[in-house]
């Protein structure tokens, strides 16, 4: 062999077998197929020429709903998460449709839009792990499947059921969150000229003045951890989650303040608050915290179970009897 060529033959051994075997542990390579063994055998149908596995499917709508560069505990807690809202929603719903299901799925095609060529294998890669590492595996509490609330990021605390939704849901309580302060998302501030909120009150058949807003605009009620449930305006009563929709705020936790001539509206946290914070689960991965472990500190008292499969019937079977 030729001394150069000799060279670059080495230079590859040193180089692609390091590189080959990372695609291969991070299920890079193979990611256009799926093992037959990763599917549960239950049938979702994306369009009338499309049905996917639910594993698949979990993968899709994760992809749409948490950064896929999160701690990988994390990411297997967004997987049970998902497969749990989907199997209650198909259960409720008396469907396998994805057109009547409340999720937004990802095709492929679609991440490799939303995430790049260069990044979209990696990150595909580590949501099919975190779907295989838990599959089959969702969450129940007193035997029916549990509405797996989750947001990205609370207030420093999750709020429970009971404050937010007015009915006690058992596995829902309020629980420390303390990481989530250290988040870029943790404050939200916006300003408008009160002339533009007008505008935008007009648009939903409220009329008032600048001096209306000013003297007469107030958060009428509020939850105990400051989630807005209601704001008034001369006699004019709107909903906190109207008012943060309205706005586009993050949060519907946030208070109102006259500034300079304009109104500040500052927001604490990012969605609900309700159940698990993704950025406070990511934390916990950090901190070592198994997803299990993750699960059961958001949502208390729930069983994790597994779908097991005896001929063409999906079945429930234990996974973990310890709540």
């Amino acid at each position: 062999m030729h001394y150069s060529n000799k060279w670059l033959f080495y230079f590859g051994i040193i180089f692609f077998i390091p590189y080959g075997i990372t695609m291969i542990m991070t299920g890079v390579i193979g990611v256009g197929r799926m093992d037959e063994s990763f599917h549960s055998g239950i049938q979702i149908e994306i369009d009338e020429e499309k049905e996917v596995d639910l594993e698949d499917y979990v993968i899709g709508t994760m992809a749409s709903q948490i950064p896929a560069d999160y701690e990988m505990e994390a990411l297997k807690g967004q997987a049970v998460i998902q497969r749990t809202n989907i199997l209650q929603e198909m259960e409720k719903e008396k469907t396998a449709s994805g057109k009547d299901l409340p999720f937004i799925y990802l095709s492929k095609e679609e991440m490799e839009e939303k995430w790049g060529e260069k990044n979209w294998q990696e990150y595909y890669a580590r949501l099919k792990k975190a779907t295989s590492d838990t599959k089959g595996i969702y969450m129940t509490y007193d035997g029916e499947y549990i509405e797996a609330y989750y947001h990205p990021v609370s207030i420093g605390v999750t709020v429970s059921a009971e404050e937010l939704l007015g009915k006690e849901i058992a596995y829902l309580q309020s629980v420390d969150s303390n990481h989530d302060v250290e988040s870029k998302d943790y404050m939200n501030i916006q300003q408008y000229e009160y002339s533009d909120v007008r505008a935008i009150l007009k648009q939903h058949g409220i009329e008032v003045t600048d001096e209306d807003m000013i003297k007469k605009l107030v958060i009428q009620t509020k939850t105990k951890l400051g989630y807005v449930l209601e704001l008034v305006i001369d006699k004019t009563t709107i909903k906190g989650e109207q008012w943060q929709e309205w706005f586009e705020l993050p949060s519907m936790n946030f208070y109102l303040e006259d500034y300079q001539g304009k109104l500040r509206m500052i927001s604490l946290g990012k969605g609900r608050g309700l159940g698990l914070s993704q950025y406070g689960a990511n934390e916990l991965a950090k901190e070592k915290m198994n997803y299990d472990e993750i699960l059961k500190y958001y949502y208390k008292g729930i069983t994790l179970n597994k779908i097991t499969e005896s001929g063409n019937d999906i079945t429930r079977g234990d996974e973990n009897e310890e709540n």
